[in-house]
């Protein structure tokens, strides 16, 4: 396998938190297949979202909910079509409280695109 077959995955999760930290959701959308499917404890009810309109809709509800969020990264690996990431999202609220909750994720690479993104977290 060519070092770049390794690498690929864990660049476009990175190119992804990296998006997601300026919160440029067209941009993050551009890194996400057609009808890819999102997975995530803070979903509506828990649902699975599918497609870059529901996906998008939900980054906008987090940023408006969670302002200033930010993701840092601890650890990131990948290896054929698949990356995990394990990482902090920290904000503060409108009075200025800090607030934090860590996680990981796991994604599904097709082609140059994400195309499943599963979450798990804890905290907050």
């Amino acid at each position: 396998m060519k070092l770049g077959k390794v690498e690929a995955p864990v660049r476009l999760a990175l190119a992804f938190y990296e998006a997601c930290n300026r919160q440029a959701i067209e941009e993050m959308l551009t890194l996400l297949s057609a009808d890819c499917l999102f997975e995530s404890p803070a979903a509506p009810c828990g649902s699975p979202l599918r497609g870059r309109d529901a996906i998008a809709a939900f980054w906008r509800e987090f940023f408006a909910a969670h302002p200033g969020a930010r993701f840092e990264v601890q650890d990131v690996f990948g290896a054929g079509f698949r990356s995990v990431a394990r990482w902090t999202c920290t904000w503060k609220s409108p009075d200025g409280t800090a607030h934090s909750f860590c996680g990981v994720d796991v994604f599904r690479i097709t082609g140059e695109s994400i195309a499943e993104q599963v979450s798990f977290g804890k905290g907050e």
